[in-house]
């Protein structure tokens, strides 16, 4: 119930967030249910309030996975320090209600929009029964993983321990905490999948060369050699990354910069590490079973700058939710990719594998 609550509630601060006179909670209300507290405020809510906060999810929700992780940067700029402390007193962290978006990137796109148009309508049983379907999904998910109901109160430690033999190490990186993509790096490091330039040191600014986003790609797919043979030149056996250069030539997923050079060392574009996902995704028969957004290339003022090779990759990873631009109307094909964008990637790559 406690989840079926935050959902709730993080709708009801989402609305208010984007509203310039923001709901006020009395302190006789921040005793009463959680859930009829929802009820009550969206009912007494104007019709213009409720249509706003409505418009506003609907820009980002509509937009796939990227458009809910960039109402979630939205929501850290706009959130008042007010608003925090009422969710603190019912429990919650902004971090909590985060990740309640991330609950809607299960949800159909059908189920999207009659969420949003029973907001602007204040159709309060309407919406009760569309969240407590996907709650009810949830369930029948956690009772497989445990045939013993009373367990299904451990969802949460579950969502955040994958499996009850995952172990997480401790992320002790000091660079990170106003980044970002700092719940995407923290994620990953836990599960040793990416590493940092020492034990406190993430460098998320930092660019990530050829041969360490490989790494991460062949890691993640579990990728293995096909043959021995293997023709760059600048790839010795004793090279760290030498296996995983392997795997990926051998699997298709790379070229070198020319036919016998592969420049591991140089530090990686964004055009090239498109091509790269693009190719995985294709390879593995994943890439058609993502949900499309609206967004192309026509959106971006540099279009003309990506490489005549990498076009109809950087199309297919706008057109599937996989990249945005470094602003709205900047995609900057070939800027060095940041580790920290090189993270975000790669946490999306392990969502679409694991969901």
């Amino acid at each position: 119930m406690k989840r079926i609550i935050s959902f709730f509630l993080f709708f009801l601060l989402l609305i208010t967030i984007f509203n310039s006179n923001a709901i006020i909670y009395a302190e006789s209300e921040l005793d009463t249910n959680a859930l009829q507290l929802f009820f009550n405020k969206l009912a007494k809510m104007s019709e213009a309030k409720r249509e706003f906060g409505a418009l506003i999810l609907e820009e980002y929700i509509y937009d796939g996975d990227q458009g809910i992780e960039d109402l979630k940067n939205v929501i850290d700029i706009l959130i008042t320090e007010e608003q925090k402390k009422v969710l603190e007193q019912y429990g919650y962290t902004v971090d909590d209600l985060k990740r309640e978006l991330d609950r809607l990137k299960k949800w159909s796109l059908d189920d999207k929009k009659k969420l949003v148009q029973y907001i602007k309508d204040g159709n309060i049983t309407e919406l009760e029964a569309l969240i407590l379907k996907y709650e009810a999904v949830k369930v029948k998910e956690d009772k497989n993983i445990n045939s013993d109901a009373s367990n299904i109160e451990k969802e949460e430690e579950l969502s955040t321990n994958e499996s009850d033999n995952e172990v997480l190490v401790e992320v002790k990186f000091t660079d990170i905490d106003n980044n970002w993509a700092k719940d995407d790096i923290v994620f990953l490091a836990q599960r040793e999948i990416i590493k940092g330039k020492s034990e406190e040191i993430f460098d998320p600014q930092g660019y990530i060369s050829r041969a360490e986003f490989i790494s991460l790609i062949v890691r993640l797919f579990d990728l293995k050699p096909l043959s021995e043979e293997f023709n760059f030149d600048d790839v010795n056996i004793d090279d760290w990354y030498y296996e995983s250069v392997k795997a990926a030539y051998q699997n298709g997923i790379i070229n070198g910069i020319s036919e016998n050079i592969f420049s591991p060392n140089q530090n990686i574009s964004r055009e090239q590490v498109v091509a790269i996902i693009i190719r995985i995704l294709e390879k593995e028969k994943l890439l058609s079973k993502l949900e499309t957004v609206n967004r192309d290339l026509g959106l971006y003022t540099d279009k003309n700058e990506i490489s005549p090779w990498a076009v109809e990759t950087m199309a297919k990873a706008l057109r599937y939710g996989l990249i945005s631009g470094r602003t709205n109307s900047i995609l900057a094909p070939r800027d060095y990719t940041t580790r920290a964008e090189a993270a975000k990637l790669i946490k999306k790559l392990y969502d679409i594998l694991n969901n």
